[in-house]
């Protein structure tokens, strides 16, 4: 096990900064945040599911680099658009970013930011992963065969990210450095 660099021992580079990043397990309500603040005069973020944000959240020093270049480019907008006395805060969404510890540690890199972190009870998390998994292999007109969520349940099987595994949102949660749980404590829960 590597240890993470946790956000407070971590020099942040002088240059824009981010303010908060949005991240969480999908089916959280991260994409609800991110129109709730995408639509709020003072805060800018990439549009939902931008290639900038994939780089920002999974790719060390591209991932920097992208980041650091979208907040200037905000702050040069922000000064040409508008003279306002608002203070701009600038977010980023990443629900991907808590499952890949790449993505946490260019956060730690680059920001001191905020996480805003979504999670759901793990029985709601897998049936909604779950009904969303079928619906869009429906709308996809896939000819394979939908698995029952029963055999979802068993810790082998997983089906386009939907198991059991995946709803242990403890395990994931632990990198973040908030949780006095270790791998002992947790497996005797």
């Amino acid at each position: 096990d590597r240890q993470l660099r946790k956000p407070q021992q971590t020099v942040v580079e002088e240059g824009p900064q981010l303010d908060f990043a949005v991240v969480g397990f999908e089916k959280t309500g991260t994409t609800f945040l991110l129109e709730v603040f995408g639509n709020h005069p003072e805060i800018t973020m990439p549009v939902k599911h931008s290639p900038d944000a994939a780089k920002i959240c999974v790719r060390k020093e591209e991932g920097k680099e992208t980041l650091k270049r979208w907040i200037q480019q905000q702050e040069q907008r922000q000064l040409v658009e508008e003279a306002t006395s608002n203070s701009i805060k600038y977010g980023v969404k990443c629900s991907e970013m808590i499952r890949k510890p790449l993505g946490i540690e260019n956060w730690a890199d680059v920001s001191s930011a905020n996480l805003i972190v979504g999670v759901r009870h793990p029985v709601e998390w897998f049936q909604s992963n779950y009904n969303y998994r079928v619906m869009l292999h429906h709308k996809d007109k896939l000819t394979s065969n939908i698995p029952s969520p029963h055999k979802l349940t068993d810790h082998h099987n997983c089906w386009h990210g939907v198991s059991t595994i995946a709803a242990q949102f403890d395990k994931y949660l632990q990198q973040l450095g908030k949780t006095p749980l270790d791998r002992d404590a947790l497996s005797n829960l």
